[in-house]
């Protein structure tokens, strides 16, 4: 039997145990990979390496005919996958050889066939639709941040479909981004970002160029576009940070100011309302939700109807990830106002975006209970050692 098994002389060691085992059989496209945090799409087969079972095939998506997903380093497959895809090209297609300890730690060596098909980084369109993913790939300065209305150089290379299209240093204001030729997506992945931070940015749909500027570049409408970009530089004080500087000043003042009569009295709480709504709005601009919703609070002891006030806690919810508050508020405005047509597209949009998740965790729930259903009826046994016929999800048991 033992002349039966392949030599694993062609393999090189992704470990220094020699605990995993790697073959490229088909060269990737570009010379990028996935990092931690990245949702990967796979196709796989996986057989036994060894043993009296060498060569049988125990588990394949290719076989359900459905690509596998999950994201890297988080713990969701088999050690040895989180240390293999890793080093994949998109495109690649290797093979791989997992030792026990990097398996399923049943004392028995798997075998992988992997082809990466796509990666991409997390959701940071505004109705998290995928229209805008993000790969964080270098932090830089957290301290540094180019938010909206702050000059930042940037340094930017286009792909589309792997080609080129747009490589070049850019000097713009963050919210600018048709002056600067690029993507609405790239503009708002930037205030993502930090000084000195690279990512890679991949938009579409709304978050995407518009038809003309898709001609403009000589590329197929609607196609996906990937942008590496690097912030050289932003300039820690912006036009907003001199904005709520004025706006500190100026209630500094209103607490000195003697008023006559209820009038004065109404005026000046007046102003003061003006002051924070224009505070909360930097807040916005600036994409700070902590900031503009504490003006928000000083808002409600003023004026407790305010109409902007709860819009703008939308917005603050919004910039949070949490639609449920953000709904509750605008639902606030709307009754204050029921002509705002503003807080009625936001509540529709909120209403939206908690059914599609609704859904996607009800159908997530529903394909667990079916794969566990498929797994018990085709007698595949759990973590005391015996085989698993489902995906490579490691056993944690030892």
């Amino acid at each position: 039997m033992a002349d039966d098994i392949p030599s694993l002389e062609d393999f090189f060691s992704l470990t220094e145990d020699r605990g995993v085992l790697k073959k490229v059989i088909k060269e990737g496209k570009r010379d990028i990979h996935p990092i931690k945090d990245d949702t990967v799409v796979v196709h796989y087969v996986g057989t036994f390496h060894g043993g009296s079972e060498h060569g049988q095939k125990f588990d394949s998506s290719r076989d359900r005919e459905e690509p596998f997903k999950f994201r890297v380093g988080k713990s969701e497959v088999i050690k040895a996958w989180d240390l293999a895809i890793p080093t994949m090209k998109p495109g690649e297609i290797c093979e791989i050889v997992a030792f026990p300890d990097y398996a399923y730690f049943d004392g028995k060596t798997r075998r992988f066939e992997i082809e990466l098909i796509d990666f991409y980084g997390n959701d940071v369109s505004d109705k998290y639709d995928g229209t805008l993913l993000m790969s964080t790939m270098e932090k830089g300065n957290a301290a540094i941040q180019p938010k909206p209305g702050v000059t930042c150089e940037i340094h930017i290379k286009g792909f589309c479909d792997g080609q080129l299209f747009d490589e070049r240093d850019i000097s713009y204001t963050v919210g600018d981004f048709e002056e600067a030729g690029i993507p609405e997506g790239l503009d708002r992945a930037l205030t993502y970002m930090n000084k000195d931070g690279k990512a890679r940015v991949r938009v579409l749909g709304c978050n995407s160029f518009s038809e003309t500027e898709y001609a403009q570049h000589g590329l197929p409408k609607d196609s996906p576009l990937e942008y590496e970009v690097t912030v050289m530089s932003c300039e820690v004080a912006g036009k907003y940070k001199l904005a709520l500087k004025m706006y500190h000043e100026l209630q500094g003042e209103c607490f000195s100011v003697v008023t006559d009569g209820c009038k004065e009295d109404a005026d000046l709480k007046k102003f003061r309302v003006t002051l924070h709504l224009n505070k909360a709005l930097v807040g916005l601009k600036m994409k700070s939700a902590d900031s503009c919703l504490k003006e928000c609070q000083d808002i409600i002891q003023l004026d407790p109807l305010n109409e902007k006030c709860f819009y703008r806690q939308g917005e603050a919810y919004l910039l949070r990830g949490d639609h449920e508050e953000a709904l509750v508020c605008f639902k606030k405005a709307l009754r204050v106002n029921p002509e705002n047509s503003e807080a009625a597209r936001k509540i529709k949009m909120c209403e939206t975006t908690l059914s599609d998740a609704l859904r996607r965790e009800k159908t997530m729930f529903q394909n667990a209970f079916k794969r566990l259903g498929d797994t018990t009826s085709s007698g595949v046994v759990d973590e005391v050692g015996r085989d698993s016929a489902s995906v490579p999800v490691e056993n944690t048991s030892s």
